[in-house]
């Protein structure tokens, strides 16, 4: 078995990436690595394996850097407090905690409590393998069970051996599924340590023909939000309607900008519109944007989305500080209208990606747990982290075991 690290998706052609990683699902597709190569901070990586017959397994990912987003750096995860998750009561002593394993690590004294920054001077960075919310490697479809875990393993082992050569600090696999054993066993058997530090959620679709079926089967008190919020974005003067990304890059681009601005930053807007110009490019009839316009036709708010045959994934929000607080635009682009058309479409899952569970939970979404594996040199890293599993805690999600749900499952939808 041959294996080898590459600088980025393009040591792969497309028929190779396809082979790999099928070209049913948007977010495992060449496009939207190359995409995430051209917007997220770091040096691209692909990890592939080869044996007679050609590249028979690939892992994507990046190096993190000082840039690189919370969900794209295991010391940032490990040192965000919005990942801690104390019991009511316990927000003192798990705070403490915390930071006295942090402080093991970095061989700090002055009572402060270390940050991601602090991990990175003595752990170094790291390896980050992850695509939109899953962490999936691409393997040949005519590979037995035996021979996945020898590639795995194979491909595993060389990267561990690039971190002992200096190439980083750390490897992590952050967002493997719940259902992917053929992966979690590998990771395992290579000595990589595995937590639950964040979950993901969606809206399940399968079994319903319709929006109005899928509302069917939701508590009645989900129903009415739905209803409520539809109704007042309706009598706000507001209607929806769908854009092609490449027809209006710039407009799109503007209410992003704005939207960032709004929520204090400092947005660059060239850089929006050469990424968004970069995805439609990529990604093509795969980008979906679903606007509202005023009573003029303007577009005061739009969603940026990704949709295949199977699934719909949430990226971006734009939208215009002349938007009333008051009207439920971001619900209605980010949830409703997505669900509307997923229905429509015969799609099985509304994907929202990480965190902001009680919105979310709240409209009928299901949470997903995402276990983390990391593998570095020494045993710098705490065992186990001073973060709670989403569910075991922060009550203020209204999150209940009927509300979380395997990759693989057909849980029941909350009672």
């Amino acid at each position: 078995m041959d294996t080898c690290l590459h600088s980025g998706a393009q040591a792969l052609t497309g028929g190779q990436w396809q082979e790999l990683y099928g070209a049913d699902r948007a977010d495992l597709s060449l496009g939207y690595a190359r995409l995430r190569e051209h917007m997220k901070p770091g040096d691209p990586l692909l990890l592939t394996a080869a044996d007679d017959s050609g590249v028979c397994l690939a892992l994507h990912g990046a190096l993190t850097t000082p840039a690189s987003g919370l969900f794209s750096h295991p010391w940032k995860l490990l040192t965000s407090e919005q990942l801690r998750r104390p019991e009511e009561g316990d927000a003192e002593r798990v705070g403490e905690d915390h930071a006295d394993a942090l402080r093991a690590v970095t061989g700090g004294t002055d009572g402060s409590v270390p940050d991601a920054a602090a991990l990175t001077a003595v752990l170094g960075e790291a390896m980050v393998f992850r695509s939109f919310d899953s962490s999936e490697a691409g393997l040949r479809a005519d590979l037995d069970g035996q021979e996945r875990q020898h590639a795995l393993r194979a491909l595993l082992k060389h990267a561990q051996q690039a971190v002992r050569d200096g190439a980083a600090g750390a490897i992590c696999v952050p967002f493997v599924r719940a259902d992917d054993e053929t992966l979690r066993t590998a990771l395992a058997r290579c000595g990589f340590r595995g937590a639950v530090l964040t979950a993901v959620t969606a809206f399940d679709l399968r079994g319903v023909s319709s929006y109005e079926e899928y509302l069917a089967g939701l508590p009645s008190r989900r129903r009415r939000l739905h209803r409520k919020e539809e109704q007042a974005l309706t009598d706000s003067g507001l209607r929806l309607d769908s854009w092609s990304l490449a027809g209006h890059v710039n407009r799109i681009a503007a209410l992003e900008a704005r939207n960032i601005a709004k929520h204090g930053g400092q947005p660059n807007p060239q850089a929006l519109v050469a990424a968004r110009t970069t995805m439609a490019a990529l990604l093509g009839d795969r980008i979906r944007v679903p606007v509202a316009l005023d009573e003029t036709g303007e577009p005061a708010a739009c969603g940026i989305h990704m949709t295949d045959g199977q699934n719909y994934c949430i990226l971006m929000y734009g939208a215009d500080a002349s938007v009333s607080e008051g009207v439920p635009v971001y619900p209605c682009l980010t949830f409703y209208e997505p669900l509307r058309h997923a229905a429509r479409h015969g799609l099985r899952t509304v994907r929202l990606g990480f965190e902001a569970y009680s919105a979310k939970l709240r409209r009928g979404a299901r949470l997903r747990y995402r276990p983390t594996f990391r593998a570095a040199p020494g045993d710098g890293v705490p065992r186990r982290p001073y973060v709670n599993t989403p569910g075991t805690s922060h009550r203020s999600a209204a999150l209940t075991e009927k509300e979380v749900e395997p990759d693989h499952g057909g849980a029941p939808r909350p009672m």
